[in-house]
């Protein structure tokens, strides 16, 4: 009756995702430039989006059709 949505950006440079769940209004944007074994510095925010929720949800919808 749901989903889960990972938003992966990246291009030669850091490591940008976005994850989302359709039980919650917000959502994790996570920044690293590199594992966390190899000590490399990492953010992860809460991230309230209504707008990014309903555009997954429109995605997900017109795929169920």
């Amino acid at each position: 009756d749901g989903w889960k949505a990972e938003i992966l950006i990246t291009c030669g440079g850091p490591t940008v995702s976005i994850s989302l769940d359709s039980r919650w209004e917000f959502g994790t944007l996570h920044h690293s430039w590199g594992a966390k074994a190899s000590g490399e510095a990492q953010t992860s925010i809460e991230l309230h989006s209504r707008a990014l929720h309903e555009a997954v949800n429109d995605i997900v919808e017109m795929g169920a059709e």
